[in-house]
């Protein structure tokens, strides 16, 4: 049993606020609701023509809350918290007509964002793992960081300056453009990260993005 099932199964507090949560969801039935309130229930934009899905919207009104959300999941955590996202974007995504109809029938590969050097998923690899599972889809952790940095420290000029991502050389095999890719990450801000992951899969032309937060403004950095 990891740590944080560990603790989960003595206490479990809501990031948000301090609150009493459910064992299947990190926050309380409070801030549930209001995050409930910026919940998606339709594709939250599109790049260069790619769907973007997401849970919910990360308005600059709910900047704190979402940012101690998003941080609570940071590095991974108990499965069901990640069992119940799943299910809620997969939930989301059959709810949703276009582009259904040209990737319903063709097999789904889920990469997720990669993660840090050390063996354990971390939340974007284990978001993915859930919902390869709950999907019966390839679970595909095949790329890599091209450098040291937090994307979150760059800003907008340099999340676009060169890719951040790369494949590992073993895994470019595994690849085949039939299938649809779902690129799994916790947060889309820029799209620079969904987007050299699309170039480093080799473009395939059945491509989406899934994550739990669409923060489409860039805050300056402190």
């Amino acid at each position: 049993m990891e740590f944080w099932e560990q603790i989960s199964s003595f206490v479990r507090v809501c990031p948000i606020c301090y609150g009493k949560s459910d064992r299947h969801r990190i926050l309380c039935p409070r801030c549930a609701r209001f995050a409930e309130e910026t919940r998606y229930r339709q594709w939250a934009r599109y790049q260069n023509g790619i769907p973007i899905l997401s849970l919910f919207e990360w308005t600059e009104r709910a900047h704190n809350f979402f940012k101690a959300y998003a941080s609570a999941l940071k590095g991974g955590g108990p499965a069901p918290f990640y069992q119940t996202l799943a299910a809620d974007l997969l939930t989301l995504r059959t709810q949703l007509r276009k582009p259904l109809e040209k990737t319903i029938r063709r097999p789904w590969v889920i990469v997720p964002a990669p993660g840090h050097v050390g063996g354990q998923r971390d939340h974007a690899e284990e978001l993915a793992w859930q919902i390869a599972q709950l999907a019966g889809a390839k679970y595909l952790p095949c790329l890599e960081r091209a450098y040291g940095g937090a994307q979150k420290k760059r800003n907008l000029a340099q999340r676009w300056s060169g890719s951040s991502i790369r494949i590992h050389e073993r895994r470019k095999s595994e690849l085949d453009g039939e299938m649809l890719y779902i690129f799994v990450d916790d947060v889309v801000t820029t799209g620079s990260t969904a987007a050299y992951a699309h170039i480093s899969l080799g473009h395939p032309p059945h491509f989406e993005i899934w994550t739990l937060f669409n923060r489409p403004r860039l805050r300056a950095l402190n």
